[in-house]
């Protein structure tokens, strides 16, 4: 018996599950396949194997138990969603049909009543096949053995993940099918609404980096607005993993998941009211048309008809080589067609493509104005300079020249973080990005790339990214941005990468120093952790007295490796049953991160301290472990590209080698040579446009005598030109 002033009918509900018992029937399907099923297959098949290693068994059957249980499985999730749409439609279905209409409508049911009837039957006929599977299936783990894996699948975020998106998804298409009057549109509607809104953030950026020279998108702000603005997108990129120990999920940048599942709750919760003020709304003669809100065509069709004339535009742009008129041409094509396909769905007559032309017109001339402000900058984005006292700080990146005779990338920490507020260093910041927007327009034979990204006083945040002429004035404003003391103790590694502590009793930093020839292979290994922060703190202070002109002209001559190590059981065990994790020590197996730090001559404290607790000294290649090297010449005419490892492309382009084994060559070609690991690892000390090799495009491999080799790069006026001239006497 229902009570009189209650908004539930229990009787309609038990009618509304009984009309749609197959999709109870699917739901138990759907989950029993993708929960318990896979989770018992999973243990059978590694039970029946052998182990010689237990805890290597354990492992593997947690790995597998935990990707089936757990937020990550993708087919749980996609069954989730499948069910929602399926349900939303089934059960409203009948509005897109005039005479079941009238039959609803005329039973002495309030529409509050029919709505929440309805709406709840959705979720019983999903909500508890899915709670029992997800049960059985941990049942299962746990009979197992495998009750571990069920605590790291973390059940709560879980299941609560799976509810919430649930009803966001379900809500949303409940919303599209009381929205429409025919469900084949229905099912379009819902499919545009679902990813329409990621797709113009996407469509967005790519118009901003089309017209706006400066234009970058720093933290991935457009990627993670792409995941928000899609239940879906966002429910199935949410995958949970390990970092450090601790429980982290892709996708949520720096927001806490159950942040995430509260906003998306909000949402379901919104969408929940949005469909039920439609509802309510609807008129019965509206089924069977396909929009039921006349109100709401002009609008969903001008949106559609933007998003897709940007796609169209941008797709013909890439295929015709970035041309600017075929990216117009597309603009037209995509909204002009677009607006007749929506005239022929909306009336579902074909005679009707040329209805409403006028608004077409006025549209078309409202998108050409906007894209026109893009295009001629109207409104200032790449002119845009903050003034110093507007500033609380500047993040900056540098990313090396381009063009004829140099190449390289000095490439710190990215600029992401707006963390330098020295005023000396705001101001270098600011004369290198007005330089930047003076010369917008100009085509200059070397540029320098160079993003920052502005924190302003009282919030706000800015980010461009300026292609500056490069010069020697540049050169100084960098050093001195690079070698202050606040971006080195900010940015340098050294000073960045945190030990693991001694609290962490079962985890220690292990350091490997790595000379010139053994650059694949530690020449050495310490875990002892005070001797570990002698030589990090030796290496800082070296670090802080290093000057712009000993990076200019001195080659790294070590390399240091920092590792996170473990002894946990776990790891142990894996590394003893599978015999190949070795070379880091007894005991030891990497466990996190790790860092590359060149060593240059000038550190003679931390040369001293390395050579103390390590025994290593510096070993520069000769020819007693270098049995040749390859000389390769790139030449180039005009109209030819660049790029960081001095190789020229382009249709005139051709190329020379030359074998080198005479032992006095190759003396020369080594003495003041760097290898790729050594400026790999020289980070922010790396002066990038001093490793190069002249005017004439230069590339020299290295043959070691173990079978390895790596390219060879020079110092700022150390390159050894008279060896090329020698091979290459007509250059």
């Amino acid at each position: 018996m229902t009570l009189k002033n209650s908004s539930f009918n229990a009787g309609l509900l038990r009618e509304t599950l009984r009309r749609n018992i197959w999709a109870v029937t699917l739901a138990v399907l759907g989950f029993a396949f993708t929960l318990p099923l896979p989770v018992a297959m999973s243990v059978q098949t590694i039970n029946n194997r052998d182990y010689a290693v237990p805890m290597i068994k354990h492992l593997e059957m947690k790995e597998k138990i935990q990707g089936f249980i757990g937020l990550q499985s993708p087919l749980a999730k996609a069954v989730m969603i499948v069910l929602a749409v399926v349900c939303a439609v089934a059960i409203f279905s009948y509005l897109h049909s005039r005479q079941r209409t009238d039959f609803y409508h005329s039973l002495p049911v309030s529409r509050g009543k029919l709505f929440a009837c309805n709406y709840a039957a959705g979720a019983v006929i999903v909500l508890p096949c899915y709670i029992v599977m997800q049960l059985v299936a941990y049942l299962i783990a746990l009979a197992s053995g495998c009750g571990d894996a069920v605590a790291a699948s973390q059940p709560l975020v879980t299941i609560g993940a799976n509810l919430i998106f649930f009803f966001a998804v379900y809500a949303l298409a409940v919303a599209c099918t009381v929205l429409c009057g025919n469900t084949i549109v229905t099912l379009l509607l819902f499919g545009w609404s679902a990813f329409s809104l990621s797709a113009a953030v996407m469509l967005w950026e790519t118009l901003c980096m089309t017209f706006y020279q400066t234009y970058t998108d720093l933290a991935g702000f457009s990627s993670n607005l792409m995941m928000r603005l899609s239940p879906v997108i966002q429910y199935l990129f949410l995958i949970p993993y390990q970092y450090q120990g601790k429980a982290m999920y892709a996708t949520t940048g720096d927001t806490s998941v159950w942040l995430l599942l509260l906003a998306y709750l909000a949402v379901a919760v919104l969408l929940t009211a949005l469909a039920f003020f439609l509802f309510k709304r609807r008129k019965s003669e509206c089924a069977g048309m396909a929009i039921a809100f006349n109100g709401l065509r002009a609008p969903l069709k001008f949106w559609c008809c933007t998003v897709m004339a940007v796609g169209v535009g941008w797709i013909f742009y890439n295929i015709v080589d970035n041309s600017k008129l075929w990216l117009f041409f597309g603009f037209l094509a995509g909204g002009v067609l677009t607006h007749f396909l929506m005239e022929i769905i909306y009336s579902f007559d074909f005679k009707a493509i040329f209805r409403h032309w006028k608004s077409l017109l006025v549209y078309g001339a409202v998108f050409a104005v906007c894209i026109a402000c893009m295009a001629f900058d109207i409104t200032g984005y790449d002119r845009y300079l903050p003034a110093a006292g507007d500033l609380q700080a500047v993040g900056v990146e540098y990313r090396g020249y381009e063009g004829d005779g140099g190449g390289g990338a000095w490439q710190p920490a990215t600029s992401e973080y707006a963390d330098l507020t020295d005023p000396e260093n705001i101001d270098a910041v600011l004369s290198l990005a007005r330089k930047g927007v003076d010369s917008l327009g100009t085509e200059p034979d070397r540029t320098v790339r160079l993003t920052v990204n502005y924190l302003k006083k009282g919030g706000g945040e800015a980010s461009r990214t300026y292609v500056i002429p490069h010069d020697e004035a540049d050169d100084r404003l960098f050093d001195q941005i690079r070698f202050s003391e606040e971006y080195i103790t900010k940015r340098a590694p050294a000073f960045t990468y945190a030990l693991t502590g001694r609290d962490e009793v079962d985890v220690y930093t292990s350091l490997q120093p790595y000379t010139s020839y053994n650059n694949a292979n530690a020449a050495a290994s310490n875990s002892n952790q005070d001797e570990v922060e002698a030589i990090l703190e030796a290496l800082r202070k070296d670090m802080l007295q290093f000057t712009p002109g000993q990076a200019r002209t001195e080659a790294p001559v070590l390399r240091l490796v920092f590792l996170n190590l473990t002894t946990r059981e776990e790891e142990l065990a894996i590394r003893n049953g599978m015999e190949a994790m070795t070379g880091y020590g007894d005991g030891y197996t990497i466990r996190s991160t790790s860092q590359d730090i060149a060593v240059y001559p000038s550190y003679k404290e931390t040369l001293a301290c390395i050579e103390r607790y390590t025994g290593v000294t510096p070993v520069r290649l000769t020819p007693d472990n270098v049995i040749s090297a390859e000389l390769h010449l790139y030449n180039h005419e005009d109209d030819t590209t660049y790029s960081g490892q001095m190789r020229y492309q382009g249709k005139n382009a051709g190329e020379e080698t030359a074998n080198v084994t005479d032992r006095a060559d190759l003396e020369a070609l080594l003495q003041d040579a760097v290898t790729d690991a050594e400026l790999s690892s020289a980070d922010v000390m790396f002066d990038a446009d001093a490793y190069v090799l002249g005017e004439k495009g230069f590339e020299i491999i290295a043959q070691f005598k173990n079978g390895q080799g790596t390219h060879l790069y020079y110092p700022e006026g150390k390159a050894p030109e008279q060896v090329f001239a020698k091979y290459f006497p007509q250059q």
